[in-house]
């Protein structure tokens, strides 16, 4: 698999679509989830690897479970497994 930073990527795109496609604002989602929305921003930005605890929780503040979020990560990773076949 490629570096590190691809998975934080993903994540960050994940979390970022979903909390945008419920119209709520990270402010909203971080205090949800418990977290700092500093925290937020940079998991959205690719630069944090969050913990899977944090991942619960914010998939609970984005109204899903983690199964479901990590059905998504996972679909946004498989492009870099197919790259590495090659």
């Amino acid at each position: 698999m490629k570096e590190t930073y691809d998975y934080k990527k993903v994540v960050g795109n994940v979390v970022r679509e979903r909390r945008q496609k419920l119209g709520k604002s990270r402010l909203y989602i971080a205090n949800t989830a418990g977290i700092d929305p500093s925290y937020l921003a940079s998991i959205e930005g690719g630069k944090r690897n969050p913990s899977y605890e944090v991942l619960l929780q914010v998939a609970m503040a984005l109204g899903t479970v983690p199964s479901e979020l990590s059905k998504e990560i996972e679909t946004g990773l498989l492009p870099l497994f197919e790259e590495e076949k090659d």
